[in-house]
């Protein structure tokens, strides 16, 4: 199907970069990959906070893409913005941002990239019957597989539920047209608690590689993980793998946690074999000089960037099984390992194996990734749906 000649909008907010796993990293490809396939417009949305000039607006014009601005004062701290959300017909601010947007569409079709938190969402389905387009996971999938113990925080949990799936329950009910989720897993859960039969599945992938990882040359022990630092599934498991799998191991591994805010615990931690980076320009590199990548995340929800990119390039990855909740089947080059035994016994046994075995596992991963998990997919099941 040909959508060059159709103006699409894209309505994000911004920063888009820098470029991180996770939502920012699912807005910025697919920007680059529907750019390439239609006339895109990408669409703003401000916080009172944000310059002119940024990081965000040099990368759209390195990349020839149109865009506009709105603006929205922000509520400073994150708790109100959220708070806001309980009450969406007072959203007075949201809705003015609402209508500028609309105005700046036109007649043309429009996805709007949002979260659950989001109090423009519910203002802009009045004004536009578009798809939404989660970049992440169901909020109310993420409440229910946090693992709490003890009365109190159970039932703290089963509230935290019910608050979840009733602003998801907004967001289906609302005039949006459709509701993607990035793994099949969100959608049954969607579907349980807002059954509003738009639920639709757009994967989020990888752009092609360029580099892959070589196992040829035999292995040197080498573990990674990467992620958002201060998000706390993410800081779990950097500190699981630094506290419990390294001194558990009668091996030495070394290992590197990559990415952006790392919090003072895990900055404490780094020594000769713990190499903390913080944000780096390209994971890709850090990626291919490692053995195995350690993914032991113990609570979220929605397909993980992090596995998906490690498995592009070929690399191993050792996980837990939260860490692959989001593929319909394991995918080659995945092992399961929900305990410290489990990991290093996976670890090791992967690690004891010849380099042509290993390359032989890698070659398969990527394959299986570039055939299913390319962003240039996901970008046209966004642009098919809009055809619809």
């Amino acid at each position: 199907m040909n959508f060059k000649q159709e103006r699409i909008n894209f309505i994000v907010h911004s920063p888009l970069v820098p470029v991180v796993n996770g939502i920012r990293s699912t807005a910025t490809n697919l920007i680059l990959e529907l750019n390439k396939i239609c006339d895109l417009h990408v669409i703003l949305i401000l916080g009172s906070n944000n310059l002119p000039n940024d990081e965000t607006f040099l990368f759209l014009r390195k990349n020839n893409v149109r865009f506009s601005e709105v603006v929205a004062n922000a509520e400073k701290s994150a708790f109100f913005e959220k708070l806001k959300v309980l009450f969406p017909y007072h959203l007075k601010a949201e809705q003015n941002v609402a209508k500028k947007i609309s105005l700046l569409c036109g007649n043309d079709k429009a996805i709007y990239f949002g979260t659950s938190f989001d109090p423009v969402a519910y203002p802009l389905a009045k004004e536009l019957k578009v798809p939404f387009f989660f970049p992440a996971d169901s909020i109310t999938l993420f409440e229910k597989n946090k693992k709490v113990s003890g009365i109190l925080r159970l039932i703290i949990k089963k509230i935290k539920i019910y608050i979840a799936s009733r602003i998801e329950n907004r967001i289906h009910f609302s005039n949006f047209q459709k509701i993607f989720y990035v793994s099949s897993n969100d959608i049954e859960c969607s579907q349980f608690y807002s059954n509003s039969g738009k639920s639709a599945l757009c994967r989020i992938g990888v752009q092609k590689p360029s580099l892959f990882k070589s196992y040829k040359l035999g292995t040197n022990r080498n573990l990674i993980f990467t992620g958002v630092m201060n998000f706390g599934p993410n800081e779990d498991a950097a500190l699981y793998i630094i506290d419990e799998l390294l001194p558990y191991s009668k091996n030495t591994f070394n290992v590197k946690i990559v990415g952006m805010n790392p919090t003072s615990a895990i900055k404490q931690r780094a020594n000769n074999n713990v190499i903390v980076t913080g944000a780096v320009a390209d994971i890709s590199e850090l990626l291919i000089t490692s053995d195995i990548f350690v993914s032991p995340l113990f609570s979220g929800a929605g397909a993980k960037n992090k596995v998906i990119q490690s498995l592009a390039v070929g690399l191993i990855v050792v996980g837990s099984t939260d860490s692959f909740s989001g593929f319909d089947t394991l995918p080659p080059g995945a092992y399961i390992a929900d305990s410290v035994q489990e990991f290093v016994d996976v670890i090791n046994s992967l690690l004891i194996l010849s380099p042509l075995e290993l390359q032989s596992i890698s070659d398969s991963a990527v394959d299986y990734i570039c055939q299913n998990y390319l962003w240039s997919a996901s970008a046209e099941t966004l642009l098919k749906s809009l055809s619809e």
